[in-house]
């Protein structure tokens, strides 16, 4: 009788497990609970404003979607060729594609910044992920595969954040165009792409390539002048566009 009851009652490690197991799951629901809100926040961002800002809402909405699936990555080191793991890589598509996408749009003269930026993005997250889910510390792949995803989603939402509350006045300048370059195909991943090299300018040393819009690109003549318009950025991270040249007084 003695040996059935001290088998039906769970020793202290059973129960730090349990409750361990308890505050993951909890932890867990809080999350999944924050996605939709998120969610919902980015569709009325960009139904009511219209606003840029809907897509650093929805990248952040991918970021808690790999926290939630951060099981299922350490799944991939121990059982590759487990089914369900489809279901996480299915999830992070459409954010790769929306985010990559919109990245290609972004002239940044401080780079670096933006870079640095993402890392520390992409540093919190991972932290947090850590937290929500201790047992994925177990997996190094897992903590560095968390981190490189942040990241990723860290950079283009800094870029886009940067260039979507700007407020500032442009600074104009003029540099030459010395190529034209078209890359892609309209069936590929983005279409067609348009960029013009240009000489140096502003505060920038040497030559660079500015992506344009198609009727940019066609306008251009090589030996002409194209008109790059320097921003500030609403997060301190410069960056430019090409916009039709002033005219100059006679």
């Amino acid at each position: 009788m003695s040996d059935v009851t001290s088998a039906s009652v769970p020793t202290d490690g059973v129960k730090a497990i349990e409750q361990r197991s308890a505050r993951i799951a909890a932890r867990r629901k809080a999350l999944a609970i924050a996605f939709f809100a998120i969610l919902a926040s980015a569709l009325a961002t960009w139904l009511v404003f219209r606003s840029m800002i809907a897509i650093p809402i929805l990248e952040t909405g991918c970021i808690i979607i790999t926290i939630l699936s951060i099981r299922r990555i350490g799944g991939l080191f121990r059982d590759p060729w487990c089914g369900d793991q489809s279901v996480f890589f299915l999830m992070l598509a459409p954010g790769y594609w929306f985010a990559a996408g919109h990245l290609e749009y972004r002239n940044l003269v401080d780079v670096t910044y933006a870079v640095l930026a993402s890392v520390f993005y992409g540093a919190v997250f991972s932290y947090f992920a850590m937290i929500v889910d201790p047992t994925a510390r177990t997996v190094k792949a897992v903590v560095l595969i968390t981190l490189v995803l942040s990241a990723f989603y860290g950079f283009s939402a800094v870029v886009i954040t940067n260039t979507a509350i700007d407020k500032s006045a442009p600074s104009i300048f003029r540099a030459g165009v010395i190529e034209k370059i078209q890359a892609g195909s309209p069936s590929g991943h983005g279409g067609i792409s348009y960029k013009l090299r240009l000489t140096p300018w502003g505060p920038v040393s040497g030559p660079s390539t500015v992506i344009v819009t198609k009727q940019q690109y066609d306008a251009a003549r090589l030996g002409g002048i194209a008109c790059p318009n320097l921003y500030v950025g609403g997060l301190g991270i410069r960056w430019y566009r090409i916009d039709a040249c002033p005219v100059e007084p006679l």
